[in-house]
């Protein structure tokens, strides 16, 4: 029994002995580290928290001293420029500040991340130099060499760019497969002044289902494609252009099919501000010329029509979230009964501390299928999805969610089973 006291305070010093550096570090981080939110749906998490380990990540934006939103947008050539906006809150929310980083498409995605990684350190510096860890910091910069100095050499392409893409998929089981294939080529050309985009493709599936011992049903689709747009800036807001697509679709019954129009654009906020917010006007007017495989419910193998179309666009990321909503409409001017018109909308949103919603939907209105072939659809077209099918509408509703409660810290990277722990089934999932 005369044990026991001694045995209590021994117990009580190691606890102490445990806990109480992990709390000094703690109490130490809270004084010298910045508070972090990294709004950045580009960015590797893992990959950033290692490397910059001199600041606290926060998981909500409230108990930040700086947030940073990233957006990104495709350039000419074919990469992706990330555009960082730096907001200060709290005693910092007087500082903030914009920086650019652009990859290229030749860019493996380590480097694409190191990138990423180096202008994040950038743009911290200016909350850093305020901050204790300024004494902290040592800038280094390594100079390029006298070639790289140099100014830019002339484009031998012309900022032309070019791509060719493929890909094919297979599956199957006793009773079932199905394969598809797809390609693509595609070239582009962009400047300040013009945008070109020349593209094609065409891509194959099949299924074959085995009903009993006697009957297969195969369904095969074929789908052919061209296109080609040429884009001329007349402004800030104010841009024209002009299209020419071309198709071949089984499943709606087209052999070949065309669309010439021209259309223009307007974008009431500057194009300069696209990445975080744009409000477009789009109204196009052309020709459509369809020949059919097979003769349609309107007793046409082949025909030309004249149609217009007006699209209104809106769309905004902002610290609390982003949001799109968009209304367009098409008509066709030989009969102006024959129209079609959709909406949709996306939003995500932070409503407070730790809890977001995520909801959007879309609805058409269906009145102009030129192309629905004549006769009743067999249930095998109809269950394989073999041929378009009349409809005076389409829908789709998704909502979402979530709530995050506790540590506000999301600093700590552990990758051990990064996979999780599997089980012992022996499917395979596609």
């Amino acid at each position: 029994m005369t044990r026991a006291p001694g045995i209590l305070r021994a117990v009580a010093l190691a606890l102490v002995a445990m806990t109480a550096p992990a709390a000094v570090r703690a109490q130490a981080a809270a004084v010298e580290k910045l508070r972090l939110y990294l709004d950045c749906n580009s960015c590797d998490d893992t990959y950033v928290k290692t490397e910059i380990s001199w600041v606290d990540y926060v998981r909500d934006r409230q108990d930040a001293d700086v947030h940073v939103l990233v957006t990104t947008q495709h350039t000419g050539p074919g990469g992706t420029e990330h555009t960082f906006f730096f907001m200060g809150r709290g005693a910092m929310e007087s500082k903030t500040d914009t920086i650019r980083y652009t990859s290229s498409v030749d860019d493996t995605e380590d480097r694409r991340r190191q990138g990423l990684v180096r202008t994040l350190k950038m743009g911290l510096m200016r909350y850093i130099v305020d901050s204790a860890l300024a004494g902290h910091v040592q800038i280094a910069v390594t100079l390029p060499e006298a070639t790289a100095a140099a100014s830019a050499a002339q484009d031998p392409w012309n900022y032309w760019t070019f791509s060719i893409n493929g890909n094919g998929f297979l599956q199957g089981e006793s009773r079932q497969n199905f394969n598809s294939t797809h390609l693509s080529v595609s070239a582009s050309r962009t400047t300040e002044a013009w945008k070109i985009r020349l593209g094609g493709g065409g891509s194959y599936s099949e299924s074959n289902f085995e009903v009993d011992s006697v009957r297969t049903i195969t369904s095969i689709r074929r789908s052919y494609e061209g296109n080609a747009m040429v884009v001329r800036s007349l402004g800030p807001r104010l841009s024209a252009g002009f299209q020419l697509e071309v198709e071949s679709n089984t499943f709606e019954n087209v052999d070949i099919a065309y669309r010439v129009a021209p259309a223009i654009e307007y974008d009431v906020f500057p194009y300069a501000e696209s990445t975080r917010r744009s409000f477009t006007f789009t109204y196009s007017a052309g020709m459509n010329s369809y020949d059919y495989a097979e003769r349609t419910i309107y007793n046409e193998v082949r025909e030309t029509r004249p149609s217009h179309s007006l699209a209104v666009s809106y769309a905004t990321r902002q610290p609390w979230g982003q949001t799109s909503l968009g209304l367009s409409g098409s008509q066709y001017l030989h009969d102006t009964g024959k129209y079609s018109w959709s909406a949709s909308t996306n939003a995500s949103v932070r409503l407070f501390r730790g809890l977001s919603v995520q909801v959007g939907g879309f609805y058409s209105r269906v009145r102009d299928q030129l192309t629905l072939p004549a006769g009743d659809a067999t249930p095998e077209e109809i269950l394989l999805r073999q041929r378009l099918l009349q409809t005076n509408y389409f829908f789709g509703i998704h909502f979402g969610l979530s709530y995050r409660f506790g540590s506000i810290f999301s600093t700590i990277v552990n990758p051990r089973f990064a996979r999780g722990i599997g089980g012992g089934g022996g499917e395979f999932f596609f």
